[in-house]
């Protein structure tokens, strides 16, 4: 066997020492980046990860993307109507209204009533039409008898003498014609369905032709209807 004299047993148990000493820390360390690990996966550590689908998603130009529907973002289409005010209005004329606009936006869109108007014979929340003629009637008018209704719909028009406007049937909506005596909404629609189909009235004593209207309805309405 070999002889060691006592300096080299010294450095040789000086080196195996350290030999352990550093085995022993390697060992330490990866046990606590092993434990460190553990902990991350559970929860239970600190070690922050970045999670990229929290991240907003980049739209083409590299903003934030919007996540409102598609469909909100496109400017919906507005539908105007327009309508003739004349009568007592100062400024009598055909203007263009939004498509809820109400007998009064329209005078008020006239520039509004004269001194001389008689508004409260007058329904002033009744909507407006595409295509209708707003009268506001005069209080001589009214008090002469002359004024049977509001805002006069497409079809019927005001007596220049003051006598009741005449529908025409040709022209007047459903809406109009039932502003004629005895006349619902079912006649209504049998009265445009026959002109539909025949290409219009010829004189007003066709509408006797239309089931419902016999010629005692129609004396009723003769001085009323008017055929254009």
């Amino acid at each position: 066997m070999f002889a060691f004299s006592r300096q080299e047993k010294v450095v040789v148990f000086i080196s195996l020492s350290l030999l352990v000493v550093g085995s022993l820390i390697l060992l330490g360390q990866n046990i606590y980046v092993a434990w460190l690990s553990h902990q991350g996966s559970v929860g239970g550590g600190v070690v922050e990860t970045e999670n990229p689908s929290l991240e907003e998603d980049p739209g083409p130009s590299g903003e934030g993307q919007d996540l409102a529907p598609a469909g909100n973002k496109e400017r919906q289409e507005v539908h105007l109507i327009t309508v003739h005010v004349a009568g007592e209005v100062k400024e009598p004329g055909v203007y263009t209204l939004a498509p809820d606009a109400r007998v009064v936006d329209a005078i008020k869109a006239a520039g509004g009533a004269t001194e001389d108007a008689a508004l409260d014979f007058l329904n002033l929340a009744s909507r407006l039409q595409d295509g209708l003629k707003v009268y506001v009637p005069s209080k001589q008018e009214v008090a002469a008898g002359g004024w049977t209704g509001t805002a006069w719909a497409p079809g019927a028009e005001p007596n220049n003498q003051g006598e009741r406007e005449r529908v025409d049937l040709n022209s007047a909506d459903s809406a109009t014609l039932q502003t004629l005596p005895g006349i619902g909404p079912a006649l209504a629609e049998r009265i445009i369905e026959y002109r539909r189909t025949h290409g219009g009235f010829r004189s007003p004593e066709e509408l006797m032709r239309i089931s419902g209207i016999g010629p005692r309805k129609f004396s009723d309405l003769k001085d009323r209807i008017t055929v254009r």
